[in-house]
């Protein structure tokens, strides 16, 4: 018995199919992984534009500080320090028992340019002489293009020399 004859040109093509088909699975294989990651840019790039889309329209808030309760002596006062990332406006939404004409919140903000210098901004204390009992203020503050460079105080106090509050409030950020 004879060895059947292998033509050249048959191992060629099979060598050429073998390499095509080799690069084809790899152009396939790059081009598959590179719409999932092209999908996977476009998602996290339509999350940041609705993100800054809602920093655009005042849409975001930050709760600072949720149904806090103190208690307020006479001339007492509380005071919390906050880093807005943007202009915007802080709600300072508070409940006072026994009603007391006294409690005030005052705001204040400070801009650092550098270790030396900085912007300072603080309105007169608001007085709760029209509803004793229950306040919704609020007090826009600027960031003046200087993001971690700002901090907001806010600070609430019992100006009544006798009487003992007790305070529940609770401060946002709308940005």
């Amino acid at each position: 018995m004879s060895e059947p004859e292998v033509n050249e040109k048959q191992v060629v093509g099979k060598n050429v199919v073998i390499v095509l088909g080799t690069i084809s699975i790899v152009l396939i294989a790059w081009l598959a992984g590179t719409v999932v990651l092209m999908n996977f840019q476009i998602t996290n790039l339509r999350g940041q534009v609705d993100d800054l889309s809602k920093i655009v329209n005042f849409e975001k808030t930050e709760i600072w500080l949720n149904n806090k309760t103190l208690s307020f002596g006479p001339n007492g006062n509380f005071t919390g320090w906050f880093n807005p990332s943007f202009p915007g406006n802080v709600e300072i939404v508070c409940n006072v028992q026994p009603p007391n004409p006294n409690i005030w919140v005052n705001l204040t903000w400070y801009v650092f340019y550098d270790p030396s210098h900085y912007y300072q901004d603080y309105p007169a204390p608001y007085i709760f002489d029209k509803y004793p009992n229950y306040s919704d203020m609020i007090f826009p503050i600027m960031s003046f293009g200087q993001p971690n460079y700002h901090e907001v105080g806010i600070t609430i106090g019992n100006s009544d020399p006798a009487l003992t509050s007790i305070v529940n409030f609770t401060a946002s950020f709308t940005y």
